[in-house]
């Protein structure tokens, strides 16, 4: 009988190869992805606050562009005024109050018509009321506006108070 032969011992298993990770193809396949189905942006669920706009301390005319020069007077118009208005500041809801004014410019700076309160926001009525009034009386104790350039004499000019920047600097 022949002898038995011993089975060749079995050869290891080869190393599995180590997976790399390859960002560069991640990269393409997400851009891919994103060509073939462009999602919308998301809106954030935090609340949005009022517009730069609603909150800027600024004054502009109302109508028309305005020059370089009338720009910077504008903005100077629009602290002096600021500095010239007294709101409520230590009073509940009084520090956030933000009033629009309109007035127009006649010759030499002087007011001409009734100045007028385009929208008042805020937390209380009464605060808003008061807010408007003293704002109102801002712009008149500090005409006439004889500072200002000619080229904003008959203009219609808007001026925006925020209560909580000017009760910041109080």
């Amino acid at each position: 009988m022949p002898k038995p032969v011993p089975a060749p011992a079995p050869k290891p298993a080869p190393p599995a190869p180590q997976q790399t990770f390859d960002f560069d193809s991640l990269q393409k396949s997400i851009a891919r992805s994103r060509a073939r189905n462009p999602s919308p942006p998301r809106p954030s669920p935090a609340p949005r606050g009022p517009a730069q706009a609603e909150t800027a301390v600024n004054a502009r005319p109302a109508v028309g562009a305005a020059t370089a020069l009338s720009a910077t007077a504008l903005n100077g118009l629009s602290s002096e005024l600021q500095r010239r208005w007294n709101p409520n500041c230590e009073v509940e809801g009084g520090g956030t109050v933000i009033v629009r004014i309109a007035f127009r410019l006649g010759a030499g700076g002087v007011l001409v018509g009734d100045q007028t309160i385009q929208g008042v926001t805020g937390a209380d009525p009464t605060q808003n009321r008061i807010a408007a009034e003293r704002a109102l009386r801002a712009v008149r104790q500090a005409a006439p506006f004889e500072s200002l350039p000619s080229d904003l004499f008959g203009q219609s000019i808007v001026v925006t108070f925020d209560a909580k920047q000017a009760c910041s600097t109080r």
